[in-house]
């Protein structure tokens, strides 16, 4: 057996080749032609020539390119994706099998019997897309002879000359056998085998006598096969369809979800003897075809706007698909966001379609995997039975019980009480019943409370949620809801999709009272122990928060406009709604507070305390800024939001309960917890007394920010750090700690104009992103700056982040020592990164930039915010212009979204807030001229 992968290559095949004969080639079959007959003639024309020769290969490659091009032309508004695809297959079809054709002629004595031409994979089910991979096999009689080895040499090496991404296999049919048992993914790409040229009976003789025997006798393995391939898999890539830049290819919901379907289906049917497997068959399921269509149509867009093969939608190229298709900006919402609208409404029917098929199957299959294990069987009371983890309607119940909209609220219910899911067929009927009843779940009292009673349980009620959306309820039960669903929000930090962003905040808060009722004791944890009822408010100012980004306009005051009326239809009691208005209006202000200011100035806690007026709606303001941060995606809520977050909590429940508890009090604990850590890891008593001698007087010098900002842990390696000796006293030092999200960077020097901008400039001219950022100065002229970073260029997701290692550190100290002490210019360093770094994807910029000066924030600095576009040192940029303008940076709070850097700098002029009007102005002025 010879298996092989043929790539693109510039250069022609190497020299020897078999003399062509004087025969005349066959004619093409004109089953398989569907370029246009002047195409074709052309076609015939060059595949005359001696095809054993590169120039006459190069005469065909140059004609498929040019009708692949044609074809690849007419991608735009209406295309369907299955004819597209449909028709690049058999373009590259007609070539391949042509040149097999004509080289069984060409090549003399090549014993034209007993070779059979075979398409396998996307090319077998005729689903090309542009960049797809050529799949073909060359099946055999017996041993290879003499002839028949030249002529597939020579028809590989013209298939290396026509530039396809090619694949090819030569067996005969007992290491067919011999393959499929060994390699499941030989037998699937098998199943999607079609006959291309050759030797028919050898063709069909493989598939009756190998292929579907063998699927007979394993279609149970098979199935439990691809269906832990798939969970693998979705695991993988995310495990959700609603991922901000998919995978086409194999993300929930994707094409290979589809094609798992469609081989689960053959391998069932395989063992009825090929009899058709019931109500589940594929040709019943046209609204998951359409979904597949689309699909397929995304991906040869995606291929043709790039140039290139690719299955990754990444925002980039999210603008040109849309385009490509015909997406405009309509009804204040983005072309780019209707396109991706489309594209998760398509990926959730191919999840349903393929659920639906699996949970068909799975019974019948046994232990398919570990999750459809065998078990016994629950009775859920009244109406509903539960097996292999998910919700079952009862065999006796009739189809009329789900007209009724109470008992579809009990149904869901049932699925939380038991944390099961619903089975797809039964989903699919309940969207069925509630789409008749739509008016009757509106009207319905009882709907409602049942609703707020699955928000009320402190378990499961995001996934019981989310299955109400799936089910049609949550659409029936708030209308307004439907605008949400699939709709994306086009920036690059959200990762998921507004409806399911949704649910995990959800879930969020069902987390953390999960891990309180267990016992987990952090602030957020005894916040959650003591919600008791408002636990419902909370979920349900969760599920409101993001209603209004639906209208196009400012989604807090649109969805507080909203509230009312959702929350009359759902029943809930008016005393209770004011909760609900509050945490929908101002479910930004922790955030925006903490990230943005100056928390440790008494003036800015007391205006914040004025706006949220009770402890109880801090508590719950706390938790769903926490959750709803955590949603956003992977390595948003970052340990230092978290800690800022729950100091901002407890200045201002010190205030709103009106406690005497002192600043100075809080202060002090960190040296209390660092002497405590000292004479628990130091022994020697001498060795100890020294270091608890260094923790006080790094206390004594640290600002009042730090102390309450940094971990005891974090402070002890900085006492080590600020105590290092060092033969320059000027010698920088700095600890590099990589971290699950990022990696933090404490630099330690002495303090100095502009000294902010040259460390920032040395991280970025490392390619560090910088993320976030905070600045320390210390009494006695030494500034300790903490920097979170991470490696992956301009990334959407700050979990893609690649830990540096000792060779960065390294690194890093030798560009602080060399530009500390003026060895080298950062600007030269930013400069030579520039040109070294190689082009990153740009990501279209959402955000609105900003610069703004303010007084009225800050007793005695001045504030400077800052949105931009972020770029390789743009923080050293920026910085720098300050330090150009006089300006010294007491405080700097930089956070990064996505491509969005959101700064903060607390500055003064010569010791004192800079002057309104003019002077403020022109610092306006020569920001704006580096934000553009």
């Amino acid at each position: 057996m010879v298996r092989l992968r043929l790539r693109r290559r510039g250069q022609p095949r190497p020299a020897g080749t078999i003399p062509a004969p004087e025969a005349p080639p066959p004619p093409l079959s004109e089953a398989r032609r569907e370029a246009a007959p002047e195409a074709l003639a052309d076609l015939d024309r060059l595949l005359a020539a001696d095809l054993t020769q590169f120039p006459a290969v190069k005469a065909v490659r140059s004609w498929l390119e040019r009708e692949r091009a044609a074809t690849l032309e007419a991608i735009g508004p209406g295309s369907n994706g299955v004819a597209l695809c449909h028709r690049l297959s058999r373009l590259t079809e007609t070539v391949v099998v042509g040149m097999f054709d004509r080289l069984r002629v060409q090549c003399a004595d090549a014993g034209r019997d007993g070779l059979t031409l075979a398409a396998l994979g996307g090319f077998g089910r005729e689903e090309l897309a542009p960049g797809s991979d050529v799949d073909l096999a060359i099946l055999h009689r017996g041993a290879l002879d003499g002839a028949r080895e030249g002529l597939i040499s020579a028809y590989v090496k013209a298939l290396w000359d026509l530039g396809l991404e090619v694949g090819i296999s030569t067996r005969d049919p007992a290491a067919t056998a011999r393959k499929m048992d060994e390699d499941v993914t030989t037998a699937t790409a098998l199943l999607d085998a079609r006959f291309l040229a050759g030797d028919q009976g050898l063709f069909e003789r493989v598939r009756a006598d190998v292929v579907r025997p063998w699927l007979a006798r394993h279609w149970r393995r098979f199935v439990e096969a691809k269906i832990d391939e798939s969970v693998r898999r979705h695991r993988f890539y995310g495990d959700s369809v609603f991922l901000k830049e998919p995978n086409v290819k194999e993300n929930r919901g994707g094409l290979r979800d589809w094609q798992t379907a469609r081989w689960i289906d053959l391998a069932f049917r395989a063992s009825r003897g090929g009899r058709d497997a019931g109500p589940a068959g594929l040709d019943t399921a046209a609204p998951g075809r359409a979904a597949f269509s689309f699909l397929l149509l995304a991906r040869a867009a995606m291929h043709r706007a790039s140039g290139r093969k690719v299955d990754v939608l990444d925002m980039h190229l999210q603008h040109d698909v849309a385009a490509l298709l015909g997406y405009t900006d309509d009804g204040g919402h983005l072309g780019v966001e209707r396109f991706m609208r489309e594209y998760y409404r398509a990926g959730r029917a191919v999840d349903w379609h393929f659920r639906a098929v699996q949970g068909l199957y799975e019974g019948r299959v046994g232990s398919v995997t570990r999750r459809l294990r065998e078990f016994t069987m629950k009775v859920i009371p009244a109406l509903f039975a539960g097996r292999d983890e998910r919700l079952l309607l009862s065999a006796s119940v009739p189809d009329a019980r789900l007209d009724d909209p109470a008992a579809v609220m009990d149904l869901l219910l049932a699925a939380q009480e038991h944390d099961l899911d619903l089975e797809q067929d039964l989903l699919l009927r309940l969207r069925r019943h509630v789409e008749r009843r739509r008016e009757e779940f509106a009207r319905s009292d009882a709907c409602g409370r049942k609703f707020l009673e699955i928000l009320a349980r402190e378990r499961g009620s995001g996934r019981a949620v989310a299955l109400a959306q799936a089910a049609g309820v949550l659409g029936a039960l708030i209308p307004e809801w439907q605008e949400l669903e699939c709709l994306v929000e086009y920036n690059a930090w959200h990762q998921y999709t507004v409806d399911e962003h949704t649910f995990r905040a959800i879930s969020a808060i069902d987390r953390t009272q999960e891990e309180a009722a267990a016992g987990a004791d952090s602030l957020r944890h005894r916040v959650a122990r003591g919600l008791g009822a408002r636990g419902r408010l909370l979920k349900l100012a969760l599920l409101l928060h993001d209603i209004g980004k639906a209208r196009g306009v400012d989604h807090v005051q649109a969805g507080r406009t909203m509230a009312p009326l959702i929350l009359q239809r759902l029943g809930l009691p008016e005393e209770e709604m004011h909760a609900v208005y509050f945490l929908i209006e101002h479910h930004l202000l922790m955030s925006d507070v903490a990230q943005k200011r100056d928390i440790h100035e008494p003036h800015v806690v007391r205006e914040f305390c004025s706006r949220v007026v009770s402890v109880s709606r801090l508590e719950m303001l706390l938790l769903m800024t926490l959750a709803d941060m955590e949603a956003v995606g992977h390595g948003t809520l970052t340990g230092w939001k978290e800690a800022i977050l729950s100091e901002l909590f407890l200045k201002a429940q010190t205030v709103l309960s009106g406690r005497a508890r002192t600043a100075t009090r809080v202060e002090r604990s960190l040296e209390a917890d660092l002497l405590a850590l000292v004479d628990g890891a130091v022994r020697e008593p001498a060795e100890r007394a020294s270091l608890a001698e260094q923790v006080r007087r790094h206390c004594a010098a640290a600002p009042s920010r730090y102390r309450l900002e940094v971990s005891a842990e974090e402070a002890l390696d900085h006492v080590r750090l600020l105590g290092r000796p060092a033969a320059d006293p000027a010698e920088p030092m700095a600890s590099v700690r990589p971290g699950a999200d990022a990696t933090d960077i404490w630099i330690a020097c002495a303090n100095a104009p502009g000294r902010f901008a040259q460390l920032a400039g040395v991280l970025s001219s490392l390619h560090a992103n910088i993320v976030e950022a905070r600045a320390y100065s210390f009494v006695g002229g030494a500034v300790l700056d903490h920097f979170a970073v991470t490696f992956a260029g301009e990334t959407t997701d700050p979990g893609r982040a690649q830990p540096p290692g000792e060779e960065f550190a390294d690194a890093l100290r030798a560009r602080l020592r060399a530009v500390l002490r003026g060895e080298t210019p950062v600007a030269d360093l930013i400069a030579r990164a520039r040109r070294s770094r190689p082009p990153a994807r740009v990501y279209p910029f959402t955000a609105k930039p900003l610069v703004a000066v303010a007084n009225h924030l800050s007793p005695a600095l001045t504030v400077i915010e800052i949105i931009a576009r972020d770029r390789l040192g743009l923080l050293y940029e920026l910085a720098s212009c300050l330090s150009a303008c006089g300006l010294d940076i007491e405080l700097s709070m930089v956070t990064t979204q996505g491509n969005v850097a959101y700064d903060t700098f607390y500055v003064t002029l010569s010791g004192e807030k800079a002057p309104a009007g003019r002077v403020q102005n022109d610092i306006e002025q020569r920001l704006w001229a580096v934000v553009r």
